[in-house]
């Protein structure tokens, strides 16, 4: 996949092309690039995105009439208003997207999705163990109007990896990769996240390659649905549960993540880079 960004001339991307962060300990000193005001015409930076994305998966059942391969276009509108995009302490993300697969194949290709992303962070002060403290707060939802109901075969429905999926490192962690997918999906998640002032890691010697800035702990839970209908009693109908907690550290400026997640199929640990939302 290939991604276009086109940075929009409001709010802080009106007279800043590229953000500059001054960084003291691992968080943000100066150089916030949003949280000041919900208004995109006033905070944040607003970007427009093209993203051409090409993948083929294989799998050895051949009583399957489902598609595996996808060449598609995904457009995109995103307002990043984070006062600090890798490790946000306030602010918004919005992000409202469309995607049109191009494959040639009549029945099984030209599928289309729509997908609406809203995160929120608040900042919860610091205390004398503290040095951090948000409550993060994420949706998201998906839907496949193209998706035919009533045949066996799969007409104008994306891969079981794309569109209103659920199941992964980012949405509902407890289950397997794109476990859940459907017509609909609905998501919501809920992070405690805290920085102590107690930070062991910094005095191994041993570790100073890694260049640790902080480290993180945090409570997650998050819940979800999918659904062949865009119904809100359907997606709320039976959601699939799931909790944790995560240990994150940045290294060389980067959030590493893992996290244990226990849900109604069992224990998982995901392992990845960067905050899930």
């Amino acid at each position: 996949e290939v991604d276009f960004r086109f940075l929009l001339p409001v709010g802080h991307g009106k007279e800043t092309i590229v953000s500059r962060y001054v960084i003291e300990g691992g968080l943000l000193n100066t150089g916030a690039s949003g949280g000041d005001s919900w208004n995109p015409l006033r905070s944040g930076r607003s970007t427009f995105s093209i993203k051409p994305a090409w993948r083929e998966q294989t799998l050895d059942r051949e009583d399957l009439n489902v598609p595996f391969e996808t060449f598609n276009v995904e457009v995109a509108l995103e307002h990043n208003n984070y006062d600090f995009p890798f490790n946000p302490s306030t602010g918004s993300f919005k992000r409202l997207g469309y995607k049109k697969d191009l494959t040639s194949d009549d029945q099984l290709g030209g599928w289309e999705s729509y997908t609406l992303e809203l995160d929120k962070v608040f900042n919860l002060r610091t205390r004398d163990w503290a040095r951090q403290q948000v409550l993060a707060l994420g949706f998201w939802t998906a839907y496949v109007p193209t998706w035919k109901d009533g045949s066996a075969d799969a007409i104008e429905r994306p891969p079981p990896y794309e569109g209103a999926v659920l199941g992964g490192i980012h949405r509902l962690r407890a289950y397997e990769n794109d476990r859940f997918s459907d017509k609909a999906a609905i998501y919501y998640t809920t992070e405690y996240r805290m920085i102590p002032q107690w930070q062991p890691l910094r005095r191994q010697q041993w570790l100073d390659w890694a260049d640790i800035g902080w480290w993180q702990w945090v409570l997650f839970a998050e819940a979800g649905q999918v659904s062949p209908h865009y119904q809100i009693d359907e997606l709320h109908s039976r959601l699939h549960l799931d909790g944790g907690v995560s240990l994150r550290v940045l290294t060389h400026n980067a959030v590493c993540r893992v996290d244990f997640a226990v849900g109604e199929e069992g224990i998982r640990v995901v392992a990845m880079y960067g905050h899930p939302f």
